[in-house]
């Protein structure tokens, strides 16, 4: 993500506005795709028993403390990481709403009626099933 300028500031942007938005979505979504692919494949793992110079992981243990218990609901409404987490989910549940409420009248106004619906029911069940996933691969690693 941190070298998308990089890669794609070289490509030449003069016919982009003159395509219609869908091409121009389609040309770069093909290249950040490329790139990514191309980032994959120059990452190689690390060998076998591989160990950064001067690392101590005894020196982290300390640092982290795991509590295993259940909060009640009032010590959770008590807790300021509740309310960080809570917005952090508004926020993205804004983002997902506000992307599914406009694939209708997009879809409408390019003349694909059936598309936009297709894609609002597609944008939904995604923006659920993310949501599913995400949290219960959050409770997974927390256990």
């Amino acid at each position: 993500m941190a070298l998308a300028p990089v890669c794609l500031a070289p490509s030449p942007m003069n016919g982009y506005s003159q395509r219609r938005v869908g091409s121009n979505f389609s040309n770069l979504w093909n290249r950040i795709l490329v790139d990514r692919l191309v980032g994959a494949w120059l990452l190689k793992p690390p060998p076998d028993g591989y160990v950064p110079e001067g690392w101590d992981p005894s020196q982290l243990k300390p640092a982290v403390t795991t509590v295993m218990r259940d909060l009640t609901p009032s010590e959770m409404l008590a807790d300021r990481s509740f309310y960080l987490l809570f917005a952090a989910y508004c926020f993205g549940a804004m983002a997902g709403l506000g992307l599914i409420s406009q694939l209708v009248p997009f879809g409408r106004e390019a003349g694909i009626t059936n598309v936009a619906l297709i894609g609002l029911i597609v944008g939904a069940v995604g923006n659920t099933t993310g949501r599913v996933v995400s949290g219960s691969s959050q409770t997974d690693l927390a256990a």
